[in-house]
């Protein structure tokens, strides 16, 4: 391994250092310290519902491509 890749790898933990610090920042800032079981069970209440979007999403992202490529499949059959 040359000294660009071992800087480039010590870079690249730092970066990863520096983003999970922020985000634990970040968490400590919306949620406080200390947490509450009540607050935890809206917080993941509300990861949920995003993630059922998120999935719904996707699946429609998935079908409307789906439906793209059929219609050019029929097009160039004809």
């Amino acid at each position: 391994m040359t000294k660009q890749q071992q800087n480039q790898q010590q870079k690249q933990k730092q970066k990863q250092q520096q983003q999970q610090q922020q985000q634990k920042q970040k968490h400590e800032q919306l949620l406080g310290v200390n947490i509450t079981d009540t607050e935890l069970a809206q917080e993941f209440g509300n990861i949920q519902q995003q993630l059922t979007q998120l999935e719904q999403t996707v699946s429609q992202l998935g079908s409307s491509q789906q439906q793209g490529q059929s219609g050019q499949q029929k097009s160039q059959l004809t």
